[in-house]
This record gives structure tokens, C-alpha cells and sequence, in this order.
């Protein structure tokens, strides 16, 4: 009697467990199973073959053989990797990051033309009289301070305690010395030199001052400070011209490239005087 395939698939089967390891060997772990051998002699014999493959390489080596390529690879985890490899970028990280630079190219120049506004109008002066000589004095120290100037955002808390202007303190015994204190006769000199922080002119007691010759010394001190300060003016003032044009190059350069990173088709049509690259965008009706 035939019974139908789908009826003798239905009925119930003994169950065929898979022997398990025997108590008397517990300690060895699991049993090993037809499938658990075929996966380690598989791995063994890839292992094998990729060892027999590097013995060869090996034995075939040429000692003189070299490319270039070789200075810049090393290996990782066994893998050879190229070093200083850039990372990819996206275009629109790209433009973000072309973006970012043409900002701060621009925050310097114009930082760098103030400067050199500041450094022309320095060329120019001529001293005519006293109080051209004491604002001379006065934009010196100043000078001194725009030079010394910390950012206290910026500065660590040991440069924020030690930025401090230097001073001169003098202990007296009453406040009636304090009252009557003359820093002249204290200092042993006159008031113009009073303000020089070193190599003070210093005169006796019984010695006499002549004004003329102290006046005439004062203004040919002060214009021999002015012209050291209008010598560095002249230096300072050529190097920022010279970064102005670097950094006008620069800005160019930026410009162009985020121009063609844009939409359009574009070719190269030569070379500007400055010796960057000149393009020419075809025209494209507007909508």
C-alpha cells in the first residue's frame, strides 16, 4: 500500500540526538562534530597556504628592489597603508572648509592694513615745537603698551597676574613728608628726566641746572627717539606690504578655487601677470 509523500512527511520521527562527549572525558570540553571539523581543517589550510605563499615571496625577494612609494607606506595590523594619505571630504565639507579660510584671510588683511595706516601716518611727523616733542614721549610709551598687550581671554592665569605696568613706590615716615615729597630733589634730577625709566641724568645737590642746555639735550633725545621709531616704522611698514601682497595672492587663489567648485562648465584660458590660473565660464541662460 502506497502512503503519499506529504502524509509520511507529516507523521512523527525518532528524534536523533548527537552523541555527547562520554563523562569519563568532560574535562576535554564538547564533543567535536563533523561540522566543527570541517571549519578548523579549513582555517588550518588557509593558514597553511598563505604561509607557503610569504616563504616563496621570500625566497624570490630582489635585495635591489625599491620604489618610491616604499617611503611613504607602512604597515598597520599587518596591512600596508600609505602614510599621509588625506582624509576624503565631501564637497560640501570642502566648501564649508574653503569658506572658513577666505574669512580669516580677510580678518588679516584687514588687520594688517590698519597697521599699516598706523605705520604711514608714523613716516610723516616732524617735531615743531615742545608739545610735539611730549606726545613723541607719550606715543613711545604707548607704543610700549599696544606691544605688550595680552589677550586676558586667552591668557593662562600666571600671564594674567604678572601683566601688570610697572611702578616706583616710595616709603616716607609722616604724612607730612608725603605732603611736602618732591620726586626732583628726591631723584637728584630735573623734570623732563623724570619720566625716563633708565640711565636717569642725575645732578648734586650744589650744582647748578642750566635750562637751555638741559632743554636742548631733552629735544636732541627725543628726535634721535624719533628717528629710530620712524627707522622701525620704515621696516615694519615694508614687510606688512609685502604680506598685504601674499595675502592678496592668497585671497585670489581662495576665490578662485570655491568659484570652481560652483555649478557650470568652465576651461582654462591662460595665466593672469600674478601667475594664477584664468578661467572662462560658459554663459548660461537664465530662467
Amino acid at each position: 500500500m502506497k502512503v503519499a509523500s506529504s502524509i509520511r512527511k507529516a507523521a512523527p520521527r525518532k528524534a536523533h540526538k548527537e552523541r555527547s562527549q562520554p563523562a569519563a572525558r568532560q574535562r576535554l570540553g564538547l564533543l567535536e562534530k563533523k561540522k566543527d571539523y570541517i571549519e578548523r581543517a579549513t582555517d588550518f589550510k588557509s593558514k597553511q597556504k598563505r604561509l607557503a605563499a610569504l616563504r616563496q615571496k621570500a625566497v624570490m625577494r630582489n635585495k635591489d628592489e625599491f620604489y618610491f612609494q616604499m617611503v611613504n607606506a607602512k604597515t598597520n595590523k599587518g596591512v600596508h597603508v600609505l602614510a599621509g594619505r588625506e582624509k576624503a571630504f565631501s564637497k560640501d565639507e570642502l566648501a564649508l572648509l574653503r569658506t572658513q579660510d577666505q574669512n580669516y584671510i580677510h580678518y588679516q588683511r584687514s588687520v594688517n592694513l590698519k597697521k599699516m595706516e598706523r605705520l604711514q601716518s608714523l613716516k610723516h611727523i616732524q617735531p615743531s615745537d615742545d608739545s610735539d616733542l611730549k606726545e613723541i614721549e607719550g606715543s613711545d610709551e604707548d607704543h610700549e603698551d599696544e606691544d605688550n598687550d595680552v589677550d586676558m581671554e586667552e591668557a593662562s592665569p600666571e600671564t594674567q597676574t604678572t601683566t601688570k605696568k610697572p611702578s616706583h613706590t616710595i616709603f616716607v615716615d609722616s604724612e607730612k613728608e608725603v605732603k611736602n615729597f618732591d620726586p626732583v630733589k628726591h631723584f637728584q634730577t630735573t623734570e623732563d628726566q623724570l619720566k625716563v625709566r633708565h640711565n636717569r641724568t642725575r645732578i648734586s645737590p650744589n650744582q647748578t641746572i642750566d635750562t637751555e642746555s638741559e632743554e636742548a639735550l631733552y629735544k636732541a633725545e627725543m628726535l634721535k627717539r624719533l628717528n629710530r621709531k620712524k627707522l622701525k616704522a620704515e621696516r615694519e611698514l615694508a614687510s606688512r606690504e609685502k604680506r598685504e601682497e601674499q595675502l592678496r595672492k592668497l585671497q585670489m587663489e581662495k576665490d578662485m578655487q570655491k568659484n570652481l567648485m560652483g555649478k557650470g562648465s568652465k576651461k582654462k584660458v591662460g595665466v593672469d601677470k600674478q601667475g594664477l590660473p584664468v578661467y572662462k565660464w560658459n554663459a548660461e541662460r537664465k530662467r
